[in-house]
């Protein structure tokens, strides 16, 4: 699913939370998937260049107007417009698929990513795991209004099933 990876990194640190992962692996999964994720981006611009703008999903995440400005962007600063991106959720997936149109060679951009998720994922993983009584104490919170929901829901249906009977 395409879901932020801060997401998972907070979910990752939760799970610290209440001791069901230990630090270094779940550290090093979360580094996995978003070099691997971030990949993606950068390949697809690598291969098919501007050409992939033609499908409305990529034409979508990489607007445009955007990617000229990221254009601008990484061609003034190079590498460091593409470390600065790994911290600005919404330029990440322009600015890796930018990169790629670019030229940008693999192992370089992985390397620059590699040192920014090696700041961003622990420090996101950190929070979700002092985070935790709060995430726990939501996810109460949640359970109880389905709870509710589902009774209301409940409530309605034999209702409306009652006056359909009379």
């Amino acid at each position: 699913l395409p879901v932020p990876e801060e997401i998972t990194m907070l979910g990752a640190g939760f799970l610290l939370y209440q001791g069901e992962e230990e630090t270094l692996p779940i550290n090093g999964v979360c580094f996995d998937g978003t070099n691997n994720g971030d990949s993606e981006p950068l390949s697809v611009g690598r291969k098919n260049g501007l050409r992939a703008l033609r499908v409305r999903s990529i034409r979508r995440a990489v607007h445009p107007e955007r990617l000229r400005a990221i254009q601008r962007m990484v061609r003034r600063q190079g590498d460091r417009a593409v470390f600065a991106c790994r911290f600005v959720p919404g330029l990440r997936l322009p600015a890796w698929f930018t990169a790629g149109t670019l030229g940008m060679p693999y192992l370089r951009f992985l390397l620059i990513d590699a040192i920014g998720a090696a700041i961003m994922i622990p420090a996101f993983i950190l929070l979700g795991r002092a985070s935790g009584e709060k995430i726990a104490e939501l996810e109460r919170t949640v359970e109880h209004f389905t709870l509710i929901v589902g009774f209301i829901a409940l409530a309605l249906a034999a209702t409306f099933i009652g006056h359909l009977m009379l």
